[in-house]
């Protein structure tokens, strides 16, 4: 647990402007009251009188220092994993927002009484004899913000670290002449593709010939720079004859198509992370991407240090939380805690 609250303080120090020595508030505090504010899913406003000089330090910072600081320790906690060739996913996670809707950081959506959302792409490491996958990155989406782009820069953060890409793992929305472009000139992809209707019709031909497998080679048109360019993918239908038929655009030899369908199934775990990581979201009420992007980083930092610190010891990860905001507790009213397992 110690070493769990070393690594959050770590992280605030490096994300924030340095403190004056004379400050009240130091890193400490702010990560108890981070910490009370995940553990119970609450608003910082909530617990603590102190939200507003906490929002304060966030506006006073950068995007950019939240997102080295966060390499950083994800950096340390990768050498954990002694990690061979890599899969892993790519993803948009989205937070719901009530109010108003200004600028470019919130996508309109009104829905269950939002107004909107804010989103962020994640890039995950996967693995099938795990449960759970590993937050590598994560970066802010806003309106209008190139999927391509966003697919290159979290791979080249994922290359930063030094974790060996084999193969990106990507859902329908990223299925684009733009993506794979990217995608076919540095690694192997698998992307599901929207079924739209000549695909659907391509399926029924395929099943009423009893066929499993139809490979297609194909071409989408780019436009960039004023010109327009082919870009190559192949198309695999599969008919499983059940309710739902895949079909996927890759890069992969045709040969081990149907373990295809078992590999894909490792990205659906993203979303079960994302559900577990909500255990440890900090609600807000702000409308600033940046304190949003921060307290999002903070859910994906406690996520991974409980992946790679706590969970051999046998803790659920709401379990984690509980005990380590008692600790911060304790501490600040100056009582010693101890830990001594479950029971």
């Amino acid at each position: 647990m110690k070493t769990a609250k070393k690594t959050i303080v770590e992280f605030l120090n490096k994300a924030f402007l340095p403190f004056r020595k004379n400050s009240i508030n130091a890193t400490n505090i702010y990560a108890a009251k981070l910490i009370g504010s995940s553990s119970h899913n609450f608003y910082v406003e909530n617990i603590s009188n102190k939200a507003d000089r906490l929002h304060d330090r966030i506006k006073e910072s950068y995007e950019e220092c939240f997102s080295e600081s966060y390499m950083c320790i994800i950096g340390n906690l990768r050498r954990s994993l002694r990690l061979g060739l890599c899969t892993t996913a790519i993803d948009i996670t989205h937070e719901n927002f009530f109010g108003a809707i200004r600028g470019f950081d919130i996508f309109p959506l009104e829905k269950d009484g939002k107004t909107g959302e804010f989103r962020f792409a994640v890039i995950s490491l996967v693995n099938k004899a795990e449960t759970e996958k590993f937050p590598v990155y994560a970066i802010p989406f806003r309106l209008g913000q190139n999927s391509a782009r966003t697919v290159e820069q979290l791979l080249n953060i994922a290359s930063r670290l030094l974790i060996r890409v084999k193969l990106v793992l990507l859902d329908r929305g990223f299925y684009s002449a733009e993506v794979i472009d990217v995608l076919n000139t540095r690694v192997k992809y698998l992307i599901l593709v929207p079924q739209w209707d000549i695909y659907k019709s391509m399926l029924e031909q395929l099943k009423a010939e009893d066929k499993i497998i139809e490979y297609v080679e194909h071409e989408l048109i780019l436009s960039k720079d004023f010109s327009k360019f082919k870009v190559k993918t192949k198309i695999i239908l599969i008919n499983t004859n059940e309710e739902f038929d895949w079909v996927f655009a890759t890069n992969l030899p045709n040969d081990k198509a149907l373990y295809y369908i078992i590999t894909y199934k490792q990205r659906w775990q993203i979303e079960t992370n994302f559900r577990v990581q909500d255990e440890a979201r900090i609600r807000s009420r702000s409308r600033f991407m940046q304190v949003r992007y921060f307290y999002f980083l903070v859910s994906l930092l406690l996520h991974a240090i409980w992946i790679v610190k706590i969970r051999q010891q046998g803790l659920s990860f709401s379990v984690f939380l509980h005990y380590l905001d008692r600790m911060l507790f304790c501490e600040e009213l100056g009582i010693e805690y101890v830990y001594v397992g479950e029971g």
